[in-house]
């Protein structure tokens, strides 16, 4: 179970993309200061991480998907509808 509601699920889970640029996010907002060096290269490598999983995703939503739902067709199965 990843959630115990003792506090502890962000040492244990590493945060994912989203949590990191969040993170980013607030620390540069809250800050006084201009955003240091590392604030960004960090977004650069979040950046780059971003735009290699939206190219995954765009991958699986043009190729693999619609072999998926052809699959499911012969198999008189209702396919996988998507908002995107």
């Amino acid at each position: 179970m990843r959630l115990t509601g003792t506090g502890q699920d962000g040492v244990r889970w590493p945060a994912k993309l989203v949590g990191r640029l969040g993170y980013l996010a607030g620390a540069v907002a809250t800050a006084d200061f201009p955003p240091a060096d590392q604030h960004y290269e960090v977004h650069q490598v979040l950046k780059e991480r971003l735009q290699r999983v939206r190219l995954e995703l765009e991958a699986l939503l043009g190729t693999d998907l619609p072999a998926f739902n052809r699959m499911l067709q012969q198999r008189n199965l209702a396919p996988v509808i998507t908002d995107l």
